[in-house]
């Protein structure tokens, strides 16, 4: 019960903050929801690196992306169509797609992911939500 009046808390209030930002409920969803979701996981898997358990780290990474792709998707859609946004889509699918391929590749080779690789992932971030600021402020 408190997960459900939680979620319609926190959904309200970020299309709220959209409203008052004068930007859409998908730049939020990019952003603020996103970011709001997957705290757990990231402290999940903090704690996991931190305890020298990097499958753990790595899995939990990997599975909460598959559930969230697969089982959010398919059940929402199942209970109600999802409109797309194909321009936004677009953009998002084209850095979705970079980054799944640029983790893969850095798993590869030699099983590890570096420190300044994961410095790299942080920066592509920034930039990615540089540049939709940038597309949501007109530069």
């Amino acid at each position: 019960i408190g997960l459900y009046f939680g979620s319609e808390w926190f959904i309200e209030g970020s299309r709220q903050l959209a409203r008052n930002m004068g930007v859409s409920d998908h730049i939020i969803g990019l952003t603020v929801v996103a970011f709001g979701t997957s705290v757990p996981e990231l402290v999940a898997s903090g704690i996991a690196a931190y305890k020298l358990e990097p499958d753990l780290a790595l899995g939990n990474l990997i599975g909460s992306n598959i559930f969230n792709i697969f089982l959010a998707a398919g059940i929402s859609a199942s209970i109600i169509p999802l409109p797309v946004d194909v321009q936004a889509l677009e953009f998002d699918l084209w850095w979705m797609t970079g980054i799944a391929l640029a983790v893969g590749l850095m798993m590869m080779h030699r099983g590890l992911i570096h420190r300044w690789k994961g410095v790299m992932l942080l920066l592509a971030y920034l930039i990615y939500i540089a540049w939709i600021g940038g597309a949501v402020a007109g530069i």
